[in-house]
């Protein structure tokens, strides 16, 4: 089931969308499974996304495991697999 959802946020100015969440196109890897939540700026600077989610969600949450869920940040990504 694919949970596909798109919303612009006002954030200092900047719109960002938000899409997802929506499963990975390989949805389990070594017994975990996996989800994608996509945040999209039209900004170029690269800070924009960082300090939306440092003062809306912090930083924390990425540094571990919490109710056994992981939570990987990946700026630029090369491939969505």
């Amino acid at each position: 089931m694919i949970f596909q959802t798109k919303f612009p946020i006002n954030y200092n100015s900047i719109i960002i969308f938000i899409l997802g969440p929506s499963p990975a196109p390989i949805e389990k890897i070594r017994g975990l499974w996996r989800s994608h939540i996509i945040i999209k700026s039209v900004n170029k600077k690269s800070d924009t996304i960082s300090k939306f989610i440092f003062e809306n969600i912090g930083f924390s949450i990425f540094e571990k495991k919490i109710n056994g869920v992981q939570v990987v940040l990946d700026v630029d990504p090369i491939s969505m697999m």
